[in-house]
């Protein structure tokens, strides 16, 4: 069952509207879950977002369901790490070297593991397992046209598709040159900011137990602070190993 979760209406699926109507009226009336149960169990598609999920675990989910589709969206450690660290509850946990470095081990490693098991996935379910990495979704529309297309779905009408409503709030403004990694403040995709956020001695931890997971992804592993600083020099080598096509 659905539990009292929040959400922005503007962002719900046509199939919510039902459920979001009927919270909007009658606050946090249960009631209202059996319409989102409802309208799951006529669906044609079910999409379920899970975090922290190993990749590898999901081989036997393949093999019985013949339907099952799965896509893995990996992320430049450095990233994640940055996030790790502006997120309060999870930042307060990432105060000492060791901390961050314990993370590091943690993170990469679970990287490392979900990008061999991907491969190995993708050899086996070529039409129903993809690889994909955030830092090549700036075009949204281009890029989320190529996955609705992967996922066998239709994209809904304009007013109401998600990808539009992301796009109106967080990315109109972008305007990113091709030549570096500058970007507007107002764009909603930042996937390199942590070249301005995080430290360098944080970013050095990440390198130590990242190399090889760096160049699987195909992105940059810094010599120095200038050259981290310096956002001429793009993360991206020369094109991402896992890019949507």
């Amino acid at each position: 069952m659905p539990t009292d979760i929040n959400f922005q209406t503007e962002l719900l699926a046509p199939s919510w509207t039902e459920y979001a109507e009927c919270k909007k009226s009658m606050k946090k009336s249960p009631s209202c879950n059996i319409l989102l149960v409802n309208s799951c169990k006529k669906a044609r598609h079910r999409i379920a977002k899970v975090l922290r999920i190993d990749l590898e675990g999901t081989s036997s989910l393949l093999e019985r369901n013949p339907r099952l589709k799965i896509v893995q969206l990996l992320r430049d450690p450095r990233a994640i790490m940055n996030s790790h660290l502006q997120t309060g509850w999870y930042g307060m946990n990432l105060k000492s070297h060791q901390q961050i470095e314990a993370d590091s081990i943690v993170l990469c490693s679970r990287l490392r593991n979900d990008i061999l098991a991907g491969k190995s996935l993708m050899k086996l379910y070529p039409d129903r397992v993809r690889l994909l990495q955030y830092e090549d979704f700036k075009n949204l529309d281009e890029k989320g046209q190529k996955l609705y297309k992967f996922l066998n779905m239709e994209l809904i009408s304009q007013e109401n598709n998600i990808l539009q409503s992301l796009k109106k709030d967080n990315l109109q403004h972008s305007e990113t040159p091709s030549t570096n990694e500058k970007y507007d403040r107002r764009d909603g995709f930042h996937p390199f900011l942590f070249r301005e956020q995080m430290d360098w001695n944080v970013t050095e931890i990440v390198h130590k137990h990242c190399t090889d997971v760096l160049r699987e992804l195909g992105l940059r592993q810094f010599k120095t602070e200038a050259e981290y600083r310096d956002l001429t020099q793009n993360v991206v080598i020369n094109k991402l190993p896992f890019e949507l096509t």
